[in-house]
């Protein structure tokens, strides 16, 4: 940035010198200063400064990101009927910085969605998100969450399910599965099993058989209401 603003000025000490009227003096100025506000706008998209645990995002609620939960892989798909509650947010540095505009710009915004190549970042709001898994590791999904589970092994959880796109079942780890429930708005429990990579969120919670026979099968129960 500093060699462009040197360049310019080098650019209206030539003009000067050359006798050139003082209204092209005055037009080579007012560009160094477009010049300027455009490179600092640039830099404020680039740059991602954390403050301790906390990403600030200018005009927008901060983030403290011990308090959120993500994962990657994920995606929320568009209807044809329905946009799915889904609102663009442009462009954001980070995937905290993201889910702070979306909390301080969205009425109800349920969690972000973010793509760290492109920066791309929108907001959800709907409480029945088409989410789907298997896509690249840039995206995400991520949420500002207070759910608290209790861990059962050799357990298999029974209750409704929630409708999770094919083949989003399959998140891949026993933490992706908790933490997608922790961010989906519904999601009351997740059952992980660990012979396919699958995850099982549900909306209600009917129980849950603890056996040698789901030796396979974890599973996550919330123990607070939020």
């Amino acid at each position: 940035m500093r060699f462009l603003l040197i360049l310019m000025l080098g650019m209206i000490v030539a003009v000067s010198s050359n006798n050139v009227p003082i209204l092209r003096l005055n037009e080579a100025l007012a560009q160094v200063a477009d010049l300027t506000r455009q490179l600092n706008g640039i830099k404020d998209i680039l740059e991602d400064t954390p403050v301790s645990s906390t990403q600030q995002c200018p005009n927008y609620p901060s983030v403290d990101v011990s308090q959120v939960a993500e994962v990657t892989g994920l995606v929320v798909l568009r209807r044809a009927a329905s946009n799915d509650g889904l609102v663009s947010l442009d462009f954001a540095a980070s995937s905290a910085l993201c889910l702070g505009r979306c909390l301080g710009s969205i009425t109800n915004c349920r969690f972000a969605v973010y793509n760290s190549k492109t920066k791309a970042c929108q907001g959800v709001t709907t409480l029945e998100p088409y989410i789907m898994a298997g896509a690249s590791s840039q995206f995400s999904i991520l949420a500002l969450t207070a759910k608290q589970f209790h861990r059962l092994e050799s357990s298999k959880m029974y209750g409704s399910d929630i409708y999770l796109a094919n083949p989003v079942k399959k998140v891949g780890t026993e933490e992706k599965c908790r933490n997608l429930c922790a961010i989906h708005p519904v999601c009351l429990g997740a059952m992980f099993d660990s012979s396919t990579g699958h995850c099982h969120l549900m909306r209600t919670f009917d129980g849950a058989l603890t056996s040698s026979f789901y030796s396979n099968y974890v599973t996550f129960v919330q123990i607070n209401v939020v």
